[in-house]
């Protein structure tokens, strides 16, 4: 799982995703599942999905920093991606 959610994270820096595009989306995740779930969730609940949602998050998120720093060594070196 953790080489599929690296995937992601460099994958979405050639797209010009933002860390702060993935953050929105965790937001997003939590209020539906509020939603969705209604009087099951609780504080617990909650506790668990934002532990979880952190760890796939954390996991994307230090891929894109990896590519991003890749892709600006390319290009002061002036290779591009094609």
């Amino acid at each position: 799982m953790v080489d599929v959610l690296q995937k992601i994270g460099r994958d979405h820096v050639r797209r010009h995703l933002t860390p702060q595009h993935f953050e929105n989306l965790k937001g997003t995740i939590l209020l539906l599942l509020e939603t969705v779930l209604g009087e099951a969730w609780s504080v617990e609940v909650a506790n668990s999905w934002q532990k979880a949602l952190g760890a796939v998050m954390s996991t994307v998120q230090s891929a894109m920093a990896g590519e991003e720093t890749i892709q600006d060594i390319k290009q002061a070196f002036g290779q591009t991606d094609t």
